[in-house]
């Protein structure tokens, strides 16, 4: 009995020290339909930002059913699939409410990192009294039916409703772009760098660029001047600073 209230104890320790990145998980795990939705498009790098490539309405509802069409009825899309004209047959027709979802869907995810304040590199550089929001317009549709009073009533647009309820609370940094391919994706770690599918690519190519090299080693002198001295992360930033120059200089 004593050694299973020891392990009882144990097991509760392991899952609060989890609970951030379970929390994490689980709000990726809400979102990620609606990043495999957005990821519908295939997309091109132009300059230093990557761009949706344009899609004729067939082909992108073709890969929509692909995608959706035989996940679980939880799944937020499994009654839009059903409500395609000939889904039953294979051969579904775009419809005006899947297209307009999925434009309005690919325009948040695209400008959510225009809406996230500067770091404090950024703030250094800049006054401290700019104003660094931004906001994306986010049209609700609205049915107007009778619903037989003989009266005006209004019906939202559920899938975008769904939406709206999922994306609130996303902490927006966390929701990025892979490097290699332009997919959108959810870090439930902080330091995931690219989508799964690149993402041990994206771990050589960082690990060979020598300014990321300096970089992770200045985070470990100060993180080591932190522990072992007892420092403030800013005092021990300073001295790390310091010795760099230093070196530099000669």
């Amino acid at each position: 009995m004593p050694h299973e209230t020891h392990k009882s104890v144990h097991l509760i320790r392991l899952r609060r020290a989890r609970k951030p990145e379970t929390l994490q998980s689980f709000k990726r795990d809400s979102l990620q339909p609606w990043i495999d939705f957005a990821n519908l498009s295939p997309f091109e790098r132009v300059g230093g930002n990557w761009r949706a490539v344009p899609q004729d309405a067939t082909t992108f509802c073709n890969a929509f059913y692909r995608e959706f069409a035989d996940r679980p009825r939880s799944d937020p899309f499994y009654s839009l699939v059903r409500r395609l004209p000939d889904f039953r047959k294979r051969e579904p027709k775009p419809t005006k409410e899947l297209v307009n979802l999925f434009d309005t869907v690919l325009t948040v995810f695209e400008r959510l990192h225009d809406m996230t304040w500067p770091s404090p590199e950024q703030e250094e550089k800049e006054p401290a009294w700019n104003e660094h929001y931004a906001s994306v317009p986010f049209a609700i549709n609205y049915s107007i039916e009778d619903i037989g009073d003989g009266r005006v009533s209004f019906e939202p647009e559920l899938n975008l409703g769904e939406f709206m309820k999922t994306l609130a609370g996303t902490e927006i940094l966390r929701v990025r772009r892979c490097p290699a391919c332009g997919k959108f994706y959810y870090a439930v770690r902080a330091n995931k760098g690219a989508c799964d599918e690149h993402l041990a690519r994206e771990r050589v190519r960082r690990g060979r660029d020598p300014h990321l090299q300096k970089k992770y080693e200045a985070s470990r002198r100060i993180n080591k001047l932190v522990k072992q001295k007892k420092l403030s992360i800013r005092d021990a930033k300073a001295v790390v600073e310091k010795k760099s120059n230093g070196r530099q200089k000669i």
